[in-house]
């Protein structure tokens, strides 16, 4: 086999995500949220072959369904374009699944775009294979900072950035959410949203420091923590007391927890904290 590339997915966290209505034909909530590109991911190795293999090794790889979003990018991509040629794709996990980072979307994105540069062709035009493959594949095609909308699939790409500066840390506790039982809790009686303001903060400012987001953070799970996941409810507070973050929330429907922080330096403090404490199986680390 010919090595032909080798790269790295990215991830994203929520910093708004709330929920205001569900289609009554399909079951499937609309949403409104700001996704934010991280860049920690999946670790890619793609080869020529004699037929499509997708392997993957590392964190949840025993638990990855044979027909995965990477297999699937893939055939819909070739099916479309009329694609002969053949891959080996190996895929080394380090995102956890249920992690609510958006680990497998973000390799069907990197597999899409990897594809498209190949082959020269517009990435807009694989908006609608990202559609079908899953609701977060879209943002991916775009990265950075999004508004998305409806079931996922309609993406506002946003100019918005994160102070300079800051430090951000993303926490896995290892436990595992499933999204469809999280969007079980969430009722007819939450859909009654006051955090309209809070999200056109987003929309409204360029450079947003951390007075901003201490201001225009959301997340609905967030909210309803305890309901959700009793062992989340007590991890958050135990990061809370522990850690001493400007900011702290939940991205998605759980279970990673964004943590911000001032500076580098207190940044620098935390990432000491965690190295002497066993507080999860995994955590990623950022100067923004």
């Amino acid at each position: 086999m010919l090595l032909l590339n080798q790269f790295t997915s990215t991830s994203k966290i929520n910093l708004y995500l709330d929920i205001i209505g569900k289609d009554p034909v399909d079951g499937y909530h609309f949403i409104e949220s700001i996704f934010y590109e991280i860049p920690w991911g999946d670790d890619f190795e793609i080869y020529s072959s004699n037929e499509d293999k997708v392997e993957f090794s590392g964190l949840d790889s025993e638990t990855i369904p044979e027909d995965n979003t990477v297999t699937k990018a893939l055939r819909l991509f070739k099916e479309k374009f009329n694609i002969k040629k053949t891959y080996h794709i190996k895929i080394q996990k380090n995102v956890p699944m249920g992690a609510g980072l958006g680990g497998g979307s973000g390799n069907a994105g990197a597999t899409l775009k990897w594809l498209a540069q190949r082959f020269n062709v517009n990435i807009e035009d694989c908006v609608d294979i990202a559609h079908q493959v899953g609701s977060d594949v879209p943002f991916f095609l775009y990265g950075n900072m999004a508004l998305v909308e409806g079931k996922g699939e309609i993406i506002t790409p946003l100019k918005s950035s994160l102070k300079k500066g800051m430090g951000l840390v993303v926490i896995y506790p290892n436990i595992h959410i499933s999204t469809k039982e999280a969007f079980s809790i969430i009722t007819e009686d939450h859909f009654i949203s006051n955090k309209k303001s809070q999200k056109e903060i987003f929309l409204k400012k360029t450079c947003l420091g951390l007075d901003k987001l201490n201001k225009s953070v959301y997340n609905i799970f967030n909210d309803n923590l305890e309901t959700l996941n009793q062992d989340l409810h007590k991890f958050k507070k135990c990061l809370e007391c522990l850690l001493s973050p400007d900011i702290i929330m939940m991205t998605g429907s759980g279970s990673s927890f964004i943590l911000f922080y001032q500076n580098t330096k207190k940044l620098h403090h935390t990432k000491k904290k965690i190295e002497q404490t066993i507080l999860c199986s995994r955590n990623y680390i950022h100067s923004i």
